[in-house]
């Protein structure tokens, strides 16, 4: 089978023209080629909250040196992909966030890579009204099987459950005749202030429990209990 050459000399003038015409085109296109920056460093893969599949709407964000670098907003649950750019440094750190809340997986950046990573991440922290009033946490002394703090907190130590009826007399009168008033507002607030160091000495003896239920809430107790057609009438 005869070989077919082809000569240089005709050859030359084509690719000088082909040449000729890429650099009237694009006069740097040839000159930089091969230099693709920024292209970004791509991330994809599963997300988790508390062991379950993020739900939809979640924000993935991906920081660098604390500087947000890229973020993808969830269409199907459990499911993200996102590209970190900027003007980021070889192997830099990459933190990443769900719902602004730190993910337990990091990664060094590297321009031009994709990578599957499963990202998983704790449960944002409640935000809700108690918060205004902060409560200690539980002292290693403190009965296992007791709640604490609860909302009633001196009475849920004397009567060593927070489901007790006399407590609930307690907590409708809080809620109908003391919070509908400014003193009475400042009463409950001092009272989640100092109630819990009380408690905590209440429920670390039985004698010291029996008194306080007997001496103290009882009493509150039936004085509440038999003027609730007063208050209740003028709650409603």
């Amino acid at each position: 089978m005869p070989i077919v050459r082809a000569s240089s000399k005709r050859l030359r003038p084509v690719v000088v023209g082909l040449l000729v015409l890429l650099l009237a085109s694009n006069p740097t296109g040839l000159l930089y080629a091969e230099t693709y920056d920024d292209l970004g460093h791509g991330f994809y893969g599963a997300v988790t909250v508390n062991g379950r599949d993020a739900a939809v709407g979640t924000v993935i964000s991906a920081r660098v040196a604390g500087v947000q670098s890229g973020n993808w907003t969830l269409t199907d649950p459990g499911q993200y992909a996102l590209i970190v750019q900027g003007d980021i440094a070889e192997g830099a750190t990459i933190d990443f966030y769900v719902d602004d809340q730190k993910a337990d997986q990091t990664f060094p950046f590297h321009d031009g890579w994709t990578t599957e990573l499963d990202l998983t991440a704790p449960a944002a922290p409640d935000d809700d009204d108690d918060d205004d009033y902060p409560l200690p946490t539980r002292p290693p002394w403190w009965p296992p099987e007791l709640p604490y703090p609860s909302d009633c907190f001196i009475a849920t130590a004397a009567y060593g459950t927070p489901t007790a009826g006399e407590i609930d007399v307690l907590r409708e009168f809080r809620d109908s005749v003391l919070l509908e008033s400014a003193a009475g507002s400042q009463f409950v607030a001092l009272y989640y202030r100092l109630g819990p160091p009380a408690a905590g000495l209440i429920a670390r003896s039985d004698f010291v429990r029996t008194l306080a239920r007997e001496l103290v809430v009882e009493p509150v107790v039936r004085i509440v209990h038999a003027t609730g057609h007063l208050w209740r009438n003028q709650a409603r």
